[in-house]
């Protein structure tokens, strides 16, 4: 911040001719030392700060705070473009160095009073940063808190669709104003294509059916990405593999939004995790319907079986049980040889009808 001791020979002019005289060479080292921290200021910002300070400088007590005024709206305007701050200490001594030949040797009450200004600027810079910092550490408090709901949200999902709406809802409170999430159709082979089960953007969720047609992978979406983000402006985006050790599962897209770039990693990981889980999920679900399927159809055949297996033995227990018990069930004596037979086909077939009952009940 020091200024060079050697004045030019223009020092000895009136304030305002000499400040005239070097504003060129002024703004364009005031322009060169902020460049890495103009974000989102108006072209002129240095000609509306320098003329305020000159203003301030040579004029009248009403004109007391213009370029503090002046230097406090340009450093709002750069907390809102998420701008750097640091750099305007270097501003303030870029624009001391190259001033302050301007005074000459015969005015100290007029350098005095920019001395003040400038000193007033650092102290306003200062609390710039440590309103920055403290809004900062609210924000990504906020951040940690959303991010702990999404997790807590997704560790407690086990469904496809459900997880999708959780992202859907949850993910914005993040700043994360679009995602697109995909699965691979083939895990095995992941480059070949992959399915959209999620897409929202700033203008809300994209309605997405059963039926939505996949797409090759290396597409990273069905459609092209302008267009799913709503606005028709290019936009920037995060992709983020999906998978379980080593089990490739898919890939998701997020619109930048927090500048932490763990924020995706963490979200990627809980995604990971709980798709898995899902996808585990169905796969159990499916498992139990198709074995209550193939249990009532196994009723169902028994049911059928034991009717078609036990109505002739029944039958036939019954024919020989009426020939045995009744003399002369046909009107004559029945042979010994034949009676020796129906007994020995009444034992068979009750063996044989027990066997079926034991073998129906296993």
């Amino acid at each position: 911040a020091a200024a060079d001791q050697n004045a030019p020979p223009e020092a000895t002019k009136a304030f305002a001719s000499a400040l005239a005289a070097r504003r060129e060479s002024i703004l364009d080292a005031m322009v060169q030392v902020a460049e890495p921290a103009i974000k989102g200021l108006e072209p002129d910002w240095a000609a509306k700060l320098l003329d305020s300070f000159a203003t301030e400088v040579g004029g009248e007590a009403e004109e007391a705070g213009l370029f503090l005024r002046e230097l406090d709206h340009i450093l709002r305007q750069v907390v809102l473009a998420e701008g750097q701050l640091h750099g305007w200490h270097d501003v303030v001594s870029a624009l001391r160095r190259h001033a302050l030949p301007c005074f000459g040797h015969t005015d100290p009450e007029t350098l005095r009073r920019a001395e003040d200004i400038w000193g007033q600027a650092r102290v306003l810079i200062g609390e710039a940063v440590r309103r920055a910092l403290g809004h900062e550490t609210v924000l990504r408090t906020r951040q940690t808190q959303a991010l702990r709901q999404i997790s807590r949200a997704l560790v407690t999902t086990f469904d496809v669709a459900e997880l999708a709406d959780v992202l859907a809802r949850d993910l914005p409170q993040l700043g994360i104003e679009c995602c697109y999430l995909s699965l691979y159709e083939n895990p095995l082979n992941p480059t070949e294509q992959s399915r959209l089960i999620l897409a929202f953007n700033a203008e809300g969720r994209i309605a997405l059916t059963s039926s939505e047609p996949s797409f090759p992978s290396e597409q990273l979406a069905p459609l092209d990405l302008a267009g799913l983000h709503g606005s028709g402006k290019p936009c920037n985006l995060v992709l983020e593999p999906l998978h379980f050790r080593n089990e490739q599962i898919g890939f998701v897209l997020f619109g930048v939004g927090p500048r932490d770039g763990t924020i995706y990693e963490v979200l990627r990981g809980q995604i990971s995790s709980s798709l898995k889980g899902a996808l585990l999920f169905d796969e159990t679900r499916k498992a139990q319907a198709d074995a209550e399927k193939a249990d009532r159809l196994k009723m169902r055949l028994l049911a059928n079986v034991s009717h078609e297996l036990r109505t002739p033995l029944n039958v036939i227990i019954g024919c020989t049980r009426e020939a045995l018990n009744v003399p002369a069930p046909y009107g004559a004596d029945l042979p010994e040889e034949l009676l020796n037979d129906l007994v020995h086909i009444h034992q068979s077939a009750e063996h044989q009808l027990r066997v079926i009952n034991d073998l129906l009940d296993l």
